[in-house]
């Protein structure tokens, strides 16, 4: 097997996983980025960073729009820049990939407290899909007293019923609906909450249904917001 054949099979899962959110694919990305720093044949540092950029460029491809690997790709390749010889590059990237993968939760919880802080007692807060982001601000200490949680399912993978199950577990009060039933729940609700894949010039990138949820929140008078990782 050829270093292109090598790459792409390291890349092949995060390429064909079109239900997870950001933060899942991201902890991935920075998997495989791991690997692939690890595992590399290069035999220079001139070697080691040409075929670092190239799995770096398939990560990008495989998910072109989950800005968080950007943050990952720009990390990796950033820290072996400085290094002076093949060993201390691949040390460097191993460490700086583990480092993303592993800063998610901490990512998440820090946003999870400013959201909550936005989230009044008793809301009804209607959401879409399934965000580890949005399951975090709605588990948080700081919004434990929302009313309920209404979780379109988002068709056609249902990643909504596995937010809906998860909120369930730990004891909070969830509606699992149908997308089609969007413009008559929202008149009950106080909250739109959305993840977001990416955020960039042109607005926010996340499941398909998003944008109709959205419409029908602003026609309610419901406020829309986003909670997202950088």
């Amino acid at each position: 097997m050829d270093t292109n054949q090598r790459l792409d099979a390291l890349v092949a899962p995060l390429r064909v996983d079109v239900v997870s959110g950001a933060s899942v694919i991201g902890k991935m990305a920075a998997e495989v980025l791991r690997l692939a720093a690890q595992d590399a044949q290069a035999v220079s540092l001139e070697e080691f960073r040409s075929e670092l950029g190239e799995v770096c460029g398939k990560v990008l491809d495989a998910q072109p729009a989950m800005a968080t690997l950007v943050t990952l790709v720009r990390d990796v390749l950033t820290s072996v820049e400085a290094c002076e010889d093949l060993e201390t590059g691949r040390l460097a990237a191993v460490r700086s990939a583990e480092a993303f993968g592993s800063g998610f939760e901490s990512r998440a919880e820090s946003v999870a407290t400013r959201a909550s802080a936005l989230i009044p007692s008793g809301a009804t807060v209607a959401t879409i899909s399934y965000s580890s982001t949005v399951l975090a601000t709605l588990t948080h200490e700081g919004t434990r007293a929302v009313g309920q949680v209404i979780c379109f399912e988002s068709r056609p993978m249902r990643e909504g019923e596995t937010l809906a199950t998860a909120l369930a577990e730990v004891g909070v009060a969830v509606t699992f609906a149908v997308d089609a039933a969007a413009s008559t729940l929202m008149g009950e609700c106080d909250i739109m909450l959305l993840g977001a894949d990416s955020i960039g010039d042109l607005g926010v990138v996340n499941k398909i249904g998003s944008a109709g949820l959205v419409d029908a929140a602003i026609r309610r008078g419901v406020s829309v917001m986003v909670v997202s990782d950088e």
